[in-house]
């Protein structure tokens, strides 16, 4: 799941009812960029409708709300790839004929939602799509000032990661409140190798962090309910390798 996507879609989002129902099924499977390939039969369980509305719903969130892209045929095992585009991005059509149009619909109009935000197509995940020709050369500023905006994107869990202030304070709260049952240092060393092991980028590995935590309170209280009578002693907050 991407907080960051879901985020955006509490936050922009115009989708009400069920179509909003899919959208955040579909934001609890997609990654950092928007991209999600779940069943259509999972998304109506997780929707809490048939599989046929469902299909009703991404078909709106696609052709009305236009706040969905379906890549059809182009996920994993040739499965459909979804896009979520919430109303700050600019928005890339395919045309019925397969004619590829970018900020403009069929009609010829501008066909931009409220967005400073351009999307450009990737390449790697839908070939047909193509960036229009006689794109004007970018200034020497004009390129750092996007490599800067890049190196604030994704990015692997960083080696020498450190948990800051804001989260250290945060976590010795929901320590004082009693919300902190597990071996803090375990936690923290399992986060660790856990990220480095799998290798998937993020924007913001301190949100991934307090999450991790919180679940791993969670999954402590499952296996251990009588914890929270007194009845096995808490992990020592001191462990945390911070």
């Amino acid at each position: 799941m991407s907080v960051e996507i879901m985020t955006r879609v509490w936050k922009h989002s115009k989708a009400k009812g069920g179509n909003l129902l899919i959208l955040l099924a579909m934001a609890d499977f997609s990654n950092d960029d928007g991209y999600a390939w779940p069943a259509m039969s999972t998304l109506a369980k997780k929707g809490r409708m048939t599989e046929r509305n469902a299909q009703f719903c991404v078909r709106d969130l696609e052709k009305k709300l236009m706040e969905l892209r379906v890549i059809r045929g182009q996920g994993p095992h040739g499965t459909n790839l979804f896009q979520l585009i919430t109303p700050e991005d600019t928005l890339w059509v395919e045309n019925i004929s397969g004619e590829n149009i970018s900020g403009e619909n069929i009609s010829g109009e501008k066909l931009r939602i409220n967005g400073v935000k351009p999307t450009s197509p990737n390449p790697s995940l839908d070939p047909s799509l193509k960036e229009k020709e006689n794109i004007p050369s970018l200034s020497p500023q004009t390129k750092k000032t996007r490599l800067d905006k890049k190196s604030n994107g994704p990015t692997n869990l960083p080696d020498d990661f450190k948990v800051r202030e804001i989260d250290k304070a945060w976590f010795v709260d929901r320590q004082k409140k009693g919300q902190v049952h597990f071996d803090p240092g375990t936690a923290h060393e399992e986060f660790m190798n856990y990220w480095r092991s799998k290798g998937i980028r993020r924007k913001e590995w301190h949100l991934t962090w307090r999450n991790w935590m919180i679940k791993a309170e969670e999954i402590y209280i499952a296996r251990h309910p009588n914890c929270l009578n007194g009845s096995v002693t808490p992990g020592n907050p001191s462990g945390m390798a911070y």
